[in-house]
């Protein structure tokens, strides 16, 4: 079934969509992404310490299950993508500032020596 295919309730972004919110402020928005960047780093930092032998379900790409003990290899690769999950993400990719921008149309008269 493709995306297209699935209603609304189906799809699997819909626990992401269903807490949605209406940010009101640049400052909402600023707090959201750090309260989001920070969760998701004591998530993955926490996964690491899961002990050798843990069995663990891994969900394909077509939904079927596996199940995986951690140990040996097993154990290395999933170490492995946790650090390197946890590389990609520890440092925001940018800089919120909630510095008040000016209002453009000021701005390009003040360019054009309108006041």
């Amino acid at each position: 079934m493709s995306d297209q295919d699935q209603t609304a309730a189906e799809h699997p972004l819909q626990p992401m969509i269903d807490e949605m919110v209406d940010v009101q402020s640049v400052d909402q928005f600023a707090a959201m992404i750090t309260h989001w960047h920070a969760g998701m780093l004591a998530r993955l930092r926490n996964l690491r310490e899961i002990p050798f032998g843990t069995l663990i379900t891994l969900i394909e790409n077509d939904g079927s299950e596996t199940k995986v003990k951690l140990k040996g290899d097993g154990m290395k690769g999933f170490q492995g993508a946790l650090n390197a999950a946890i590389a990609e993400i520890e440092s925001l990719p940018f800089v919120v500032s909630t510095t008040p921008v000016p209002d453009m149309a000021e701005v390009i008269g003040n360019e054009l020596g309108q006041d």
